[in-house]
């Protein structure tokens, strides 16, 4: 599944750097010190960040140094170190804003993240760790935890989606018996997630904070009143190109995995009328779960049949990558 957004790291640190004093002898090499950045994108629209997002990046980098090399080694405190990735296609450079450089060991620890935002993104160096809070709109990534070192030529890191995207095929056999929809909500969502730097398994993901709140968070990018689409017994099925409106949430519920049985995603969908032609605004609650819950880094395009007699039903879910919803999805904003 293409979920990642590859960022290619070379820690060149200038190489290393000699010159000749004309004497015959050739002086040692000296090995340079400044940490030196350079990423490499995949696809991208806007809140889809890749290749083809053409402006400057904030992005992120908790930093500890190891003090003494070993089984484990020893480290220092974490830091945190805002950095950009220069706008363009292809590898790009990564500034830091102030120079990083190798300690004497010749070795760090990294764990790159992005939103950076003081509002989105709030770091605890004493505990190791970054809360986000979830808005629905704003993507959410992370490198994993990986070390550097002044003898290495590059070093390759992975940004991860840590959220999943929900689209919407709304349709029905009794469109008038609905109206239109008017607003279409996800229900009871933990906003506060947060993210170990220290964790080593190899998988990066999110987990609810504690004392997260629950919060409504509204669907994105649908131009409402919207019409159900109308079909008949013999219509086919409308198909994932129909799809419309975005909202990208976490996977983590306080109770497990959100999207499984035990644990369902709520939506509130309010139309127009009542389902059974009385003209006045109405909302439903409609549970949505899947096998083996959401899956961060992919797109779930969620097919609901606005039936009489049934209510609204979850006809259908689909999973597709992320990029590939970010190439039919181009108006989602950058954060």
């Amino acid at each position: 599944m293409k979920n990642k957004i590859v960022i290619v790291i070379f820690v060149s640190l200038l190489g290393f750097t000699a010159c000749s004093d004309d004497s015959g002898r050739e002086p040692q090499p000296v090995r340079a010190t400044a940490v030196r950045l350079e990423g490499a994108i995949g696809l991208s629209t806007r809140a889809v960040i890749g290749s083809g997002y053409n402006e400057d990046l904030k992005v992120c980098f908790a930093r500890r140094d190891v003090l003494t090399p070993g089984l484990p080694d020893v480290t220092g405190s974490w830091g945190v170190h805002s950095a950009v990735r220069s706008g363009g296609v292809g590898s790009r450079p990564i500034v830091f804003m102030e120079t990083q450089t190798y300690p004497a060991s010749g070795s760090v620890y990294l764990h790159g993240y992005y939103p950076t935002d003081g509002g989105k993104a709030v770091p605890d160096l004493a505990a190791g760790k970054v809360t986000f809070t979830i808005d629905g709109q704003t993507d959410v990534m992370a490198t994993g935890y990986f070390k550097a070192s002044s003898d290495q030529a590059s070093v390759p890191c992975t940004f991860c989606h840590l959220l999943t995207w929900f689209s919407f095929v709304c349709y029905s056999d009794e469109s008038g018996k609905w109206g239109k929809i008017v607003e279409i909500e996800a229900a009871d969502i933990p906003l506060q997630q947060e993210m170990d730097w220290t964790s080593v398994s190899g998988e990066v993901k999110l987990r609810v904070a504690a004392g997260s709140p629950a919060g409504t968070l509204p669907v994105q990018d649908i131009a409402y009143p919207l019409p159900l689409l109308q079909v008949s017994q013999d219509d086919p099925l409308p198909g994932e190109d129909k799809a419309t409106g975005y909202i990208l949430l976490p996977v983590a519920g306080v109770a497990g995995n959100l999207g499984t049985p035990v644990n369902a995603l709520w939506l509130n969908i309010t139309t127009t009328k009542d389902g059974k032609g009385v003209e006045t605004e109405t909302t439903f609650r409609v549970s949505v779960s899947v096998e083996g819950g959401l899956q961060a880094g992919s797109r779930h395009i969620l097919s609901l049949f606005f039936t009489d007699g049934i209510g609204i039903e979850v006809a259908r879910v689909g999973v597709t990558p992320w990029e590939d919803a970010a190439i039919t999805n181009p108006n989602i904003p950058m954060q």
